[in-house]
């Protein structure tokens, strides 16, 4: 299948599908096969043997399933081997601290009421790194099929922009895509591994949080086209400077296979500069400049809807909050085209957009409204989040509920503090603060004697609820946003 693409500037792109390769809906390996793509050894049973779908979880293995023992912060795969080999593990991979002892192995099995017949079924495989036989066995998996794959990244707005483009490819492809944020090395992988044959296209968002990940990743999805949302203070704890996190996000781009599309946004003079020494590179910018491909004016934001002009020629309109969406939505328009689709069947599809949960969603409680934008945080979004708290027009007060962002290193509490000049031009009557770094942000308004807004800090999220429950009154409006570790949705979940 080809499909011409001509976006505004009348670059042109052919992208040719490949025929389907006949590969059953789960996933299938020979023993062999995973030894030979894990790099690993046979130390019980046989290699003739095949699995049927994978798993690193016995909650979720399926008889037949090949089970990998991966190691977390606050859980060991290996202590679970037992119920893997109950519930009918075909073969497991394990590292090599591990060790296979038939006699001790069948004690532990009698007690699961196994015989030793049970035992000797079921393959072992020795590895170095059970996250790192996952993430080989995936790359694998990946190869067989010859099927656009789609890597997206950035600081912020990336698993938007993917439900975005999910939503606009399905209105002629069948799309895989990460399930949730899913968007670390086995999460990618497990995505992956749910490539079958009625896939068309395959979208994956890749997550960092260090050096090396998003090229890590790229290997093992080996995308053909690659989104950057935006380049902006994340992470800082270990990428210390945002051009080393510009860096770290550019290498999906440097890792795109044929026909080697980047899809950036233009609005970024970083990502456009690392563009330019890119040879043999199909470059589509989208943004609100002029200089972009794919250009949004005339933007307008009203009580949870986001209308705009797209290259002064096509008026959207989706059910989104904040203008920053525009980015997200452009992107996932810029992927549509590059497929073929026609700006009706974007236009349908991104009107009945619902946007996912916990990310800037507007919700009715009681007799007020609460923008959830509990998932995550950064200088970045959370700028974001303050613009659309200060456009939402209401009938009540605003309440911005704030969240520490962790993950900043030393620049943590210069960023908090620096929040603070956009809250006070805002327009926001109450800021209630959560957690030491946030107080930072409350401690600098307090400094400028603004009267007309109240703070108020605190320790924990049920002392903030606690306040917002006092605080608040019909038509007013509240904002909760916060990173990850703070927990802030535990303040929604009680009002």
């Amino acid at each position: 299948m080809k499909r011409e693409i001509e976006n505004k500037s009348k670059k042109k792109v052919i992208i040719k599908r490949q025929d389907e390769c006949l590969r059953p809906s789960i996933p299938q390996f020979s023993v062999f096969e995973i030894i030979r793509a894990t790099n690993g050894k046979l130390i019980a049973g046989s290699d003739d043997l095949s699995v049927s779908g994978v798993s690193t979880d016995t909650r979720t293995l399926s008889r037949g399933n090949l089970f990998i023992a991966i190691r977390g912060k606050n859980f060991d795969g290996h202590n679970f081997i037992n119920q893997a080999i109950v519930k009918g593990a075909q073969a497991i991979i394990v590292e090599s601290d591990f060790r296979f002892d038939a006699s001790q192995g069948a004690s532990r099995i009698n007690k699961d009421n196994l015989s030793l017949k049970d035992c000797a079924s079921v393959s072992f495989i020795r590895t170095d790194d059970a996250i790192g036989a996952l993430c080989n066995l995936a790359a694998f998996h990946r190869r067989r099929f010859k099927i656009p794959v789609v890597g997206i990244t950035g600081s912020c707005g990336k698993t938007t922009t993917k439900e975005m483009v999910a939503d606009v490819l399905s209105a002629k492809f069948n799309v895989l895509k990460n399930k949730g944020t899913f968007n670390n090395s086995i999460g990618v992988s497990h995505t992956l591994l749910g490539l079958n044959k009625e896939v068309d296209i395959a979208l994956v968002e890749m997550g960092t949080s260090n050096f090396g990940e998003i090229k890590r990743l790229a290997e093992i999805v080996a995308p053909s086209i690659g989104i950057i949302t935006n380049v902006g203070y994340s992470h800082l704890e270990f990428f210390k400077t945002i051009d080393s996190i510009c860096n770290e996000k550019y290498d999906l781009v440097k890792n795109l296979k044929h026909p080697f599309i980047a899809i950036l946004n233009g609005d970024d003079m970083r990502l456009r500069k690392k563009a330019k020494t890119s040879k043999d590179l199909n470059l589509f910018t989208f943004g609100l400049k002029k200089t972009c491909d794919f250009t949004a004016t005339n933007i307008e934001c009203a009580r949870g809807v986001l209308e705009f002009s797209l290259n002064k020629k096509h008026r959207f309109k989706i059910n989104v909050l904040g203008r920053q969406n525009a980015y997200n939505v452009l992107a996932a328009i810029s992927c549509g085209v590059i497929f073929g689709l026609n700006y009706k069947d974007i236009k349908n599809k991104l009107s009945a957009f619902i946007m996912p949960s916990t990310r800037i969603s507007l919700k009715k409680i009681r007799g007020y409204h609460v923008i959830d934008d509990t998932y995550n945080s950064n200088p970045l979004s959370l700028e974001y989040a303050i613009q659309t708290l200060s456009e939402f027009d209401t009938k009540g007060k605003k309440v911005f509920v704030m969240g520490d962002m962790l993950e900043l290193g030393k620049r943590s509490v210069m960023l908090h503090r620096e929040i603070a000049k956009k809250i006070i031009k805002s327009g926001i009557d109450t800021l209630i603060t959560v957690g030491p770094l946030s107080h930072h942000a409350a401690d600098a308004i307090k400094t400028k004697k603004r009267s007309n807004l109240k703070v108020y800090s605190c320790g924990c999220t049920l002392e903030a609820r606690g306040i917002l429950l006092n605080l608040l009154r019909d038509d007013d409006l509240v904002l909760v946003k916060g990173s990850r570790g703070m927990r802030m949705e535990e303040i929604i979940e009680d009002l």
